[in-house]
């Protein structure tokens, strides 16, 4: 109950963020706490239909603050699933039921070839490429970002090139 209050709350305090000041970028406020909004509104699943009406200006932040395409591509996908439609980028994966597998946990919009095709043009790696990063033992990490042993991820990687 008091989870579900404090979620409310720092939804709305989101929006009013935008509302009266518009998205917060990296010039105005940080890295860190462009980093930190990003994950607030990531995390704002209780007013989707909102956050969809701001998928335009994501695009927009992404491209003019150099953001890291993992969190791009698992926003859209994210928003997308809460929706209850299929995902866009194929960025919600890991490790599958058995070991040495992986999998799509969400189905795409439409094929893998597709999907490929729009991750290369933001910049992300095949799905084929992240899916064997699992059957290898990667874990998932922030954004879903496949991570391999030794590896390591913070909130400053959002403004990072993925590897």
């Amino acid at each position: 109950r008091r989870y579900a209050k404090f979620r409310k709350a720092t939804d709305a305090r989101v929006q009013s963020i935008v509302a009266e000041n518009g998205w917060p970028q990296r010039a105005a406020v940080g890295d860190e706490a462009a980093a930190d909004f990003f994950f607030l509104f990531g995390h704002a699943d209780g007013d989707n239909v909102w956050r969809v009406t701001q998928l335009a200006t994501i695009k927009r932040v992404f491209r003019e603050d150099h953001l890291n395409p993992r969190l791009y591509a698992h926003l859209c996908d994210r928003l997308a699933n809460v929706a209850g439609k299929p995902q866009i980028y194929g960025s919600v994966m890991g490790p599958g039921d058995t070991p040495g597998s992986a999998k799509l946990y969400w189905p795409l919009i439409d094929n893998v070839a597709a999907a490929d095709e729009r991750r290369a043009q933001i910049g992300l790696p095949s799905i084929e490429n992240d899916l064997e990063k699992f059957r290898q033992g990667a874990y998932i990490g922030p954004y879903m970002t496949p991570i391999v042993k030794g590896g390591d991820w913070s909130m400053a990687d959002v403004y990072r090139t993925p590897w």
